[in-house]
């Protein structure tokens, strides 16, 4: 509220002129419960294969008239700061050199089915 009124502006005015500077970002989340273990990590193995294959790296992809350069792909990795535990292959990132990026998380495949998680964050810098 201090920033509005200091600068004497609406939210809308400011949030435009934010985007016009820096641009947007957009993520959303994708959740598919309950699904069956088997294809649910033959497609972590597929995506794995993919994240190995370095010649991916470069690689140009088009969504809804935009187009997307593959910059890095990784299974990351997680190094807790306080007792310094590292947990592996917490999902498969595909990182794109606008900043954009792609991670497929799986989780609970026990008797009961697998969660795939979906995580989708794009910029934009066309507001």
């Amino acid at each position: 509220m201090q920033i509005l009124a200091a600068k004497g502006c609406s939210v809308e005015e400011l949030l435009t002129e934010h985007w016009k500077e820096f641009g947007r970002n957009f993520f959303t989340r994708y959740d598919y419960e309950g699904c069956e273990s088997a294809p649910c990590e033959k497609m972590m193995a597929n995506l794995q294969t993919y994240v190995d294959d370095k010649s991916n790296i470069g690689k140009e992809y088009s969504a809804m008239g935009s187009a997307f350069t593959v910059s890095g792909a990784d299974n990351f990795s997680y190094v807790d700061p306080i007792d310094g535990s590292k947990a592996s292959k917490q999902g498969i990132r595909i990182m794109f050199s606008d900043g954009s990026r792609l991670v497929f998380r799986l989780s609970g495949t026990g008797s009961s089915g697998a969660t795939v998680r979906m995580y989708v964050g794009s910029y934009c810098n066309d507001p």
